[in-house]
């Protein structure tokens, strides 16, 4: 009987735990979503980079490996219609990214204003990411590595905000091995801005596709998590050391 209700005990806790300590702040996949309209979940925070041509709108993957994705033409600061957004401070951020001419993707992160927020973006030259700060309408870059990233080739990003700790950690979307045992590839530490939004995704010239977007506050509740619509979520709690 004590068996019974031990192994009872443990199902309770297994299924309850994680939902009551994991904490998503945003999570969308689109495939509840309408081809050709704007996603419902994005909206545009007005900012002097936003290019006039930008638009953003739901369409099929462009390599049919999933369903819907969201693709932006050009550059417009995308952010999540989330009423806490504003105060949001540390996190892990993860999604599916892709685009298809030689310019400059990018991010925009903890953003204070339409001027002044961080920045994360592949370069043109297919070979360097980089940090930026984007500060009065000045761009200053922070921190430089080197890392491929093809054309036309869907990726997974795992992006790191603690503190005054940054890190971007990047795999095929194919690869299935855990963020966890992958080495950043670019980090810094800078304090500038302490909260904000997120968005973007944007890129110059060109298009770019997102997906299976997930900004989550620790991994510590979740160990591996994915868009509901496409991707299973795995929940679990981490052993005891």
């Amino acid at each position: 009987m004590s068996n019974i209700c031990i192994i009872s005990v443990v199902i309770v806790l297994i299924w309850y735990c994680p939902q009551s300590f994991a904490k998503i702040l945003y999570q969308e996949d689109f495939e509840k979503e309408t081809i050709g309209r704007e996603p419902i979940s994005l909206e545009k925070m007005e900012t002097p980079i936003n290019r006039a041509t930008a638009r953003i709108e739901v369409a099929d993957d462009p390599e049919k490996q999933t369903g819907k994705v969201a693709q932006i033409f050009t550059f417009a600061l995308y952010v999540p219609k989330i009423a806490e957004r504003d105060n949001w401070t540390n996190w892990y951020w993860e999604w599916d990214w892709r685009w298809d001419t030689a310019s400059n993707p990018g991010n925009a992160y903890r953003i204070k204003d339409g001027s002044n927020f961080f920045h994360f973006t592949p370069r043109s030259d297919g070979m360097t990411i980089k940090f930026y700060i984007y500060n009065n309408g000045n761009w200053v870059e922070k921190a430089s590595a080197e890392y491929q990233l093809k054309l036309n080739k869907w990726y997974r990003f795992q992006q790191i905000m603690q503190g005054d700790y940054h890190a971007v950690k990047i795999k095929e979307r194919i690869d299935n091995t855990p963020f966890d045992k992958i080495k950043p590839a670019i980090e810094m530490n800078d304090g500038t801005f302490k909260k904000g939004a997120m968005g973007g995704w944007g890129t110059d010239n060109g298009s770019t596709w997102i997906d299976n977007i997930i900004i989550y506050e620790n991994p510590r509740d979740v160990l591996s998590v994915s868009s509901e619509g496409k991707l299973p979520i795995t929940w679990g709690i981490l052993k005891k050391k």
